[in-house]
């Protein structure tokens, strides 16, 4: 943020524009009304995941064959690659589904561990697992795949709903 405030300042934008063009750069935490005040106090990262979606519809809206282009060059195609390396290989297909959505999974050799690197959550879910699961549904003809891919979108792009109090109360149970 700080870096894109001196950018702007160097442009020789207004302070206050070098101000707000900086809490652009990212996630802007402290943009929240008084409802969501409420309940981001309940039910944790709420905020978080409602301005996730946001930023990511404002960055379509105004920018969107640059986005477009950054999440297929900087997600999908490395995605694509990676499954091509690792689609047949016994270890990559012992993973649980939850750590192929949300990493992208390095497999040197058999001997060595493997190396998850996270992947960005929600358009991680949208550009990367999404077409992996389109490439698996593919190759191995399993429709699960697809509905697979659906419930991973909705489970990273929905806030929650329930205290989070509760949960572990509600996950013993």
């Amino acid at each position: 943020r700080l870096g894109e405030f001196r950018l702007a300042i160097k442009a020789g934008v207004l302070d206050i524009e070098a101000a707000f063009s900086s809490r652009e750069v990212t996630l802007d935490f402290a943009r929240l009304g008084q409802n969501t005040r409420a309940v981001n106090q309940i039910v944790a990262f709420w905020n978080a995941n409602v301005q996730d979606i946001d930023k990511i519809a404002r960055t379509f809206k105004e920018r969107p064959v640059i986005t477009s282009m950054k999440a297929l060059i900087g997600l999908t195609l490395p995605t694509i690659t990676l499954w091509m390396l690792n689609k047949d290989n016994p270890r990559y297909k012992e993973l649980p589904q939850w750590r192929k959505d949300l990493a992208w999974n390095i497999i040197i050799s058999d001997d060595l561990p493997i190396i998850s690197i996270p992947r960005p959550l929600t358009y991680g879910a949208l550009f990367a697992a999404t077409p992996e699961h389109i490439l698996q549904w593919l190759n191995d003809n399993e429709p699960d795949q697809l509905t697979s891919a659906l419930k991973n979108i909705f489970n990273v792009a929905s806030p929650g709903i329930i205290p989070t109090a509760a949960l572990p109360l509600l996950e013993n149970t």
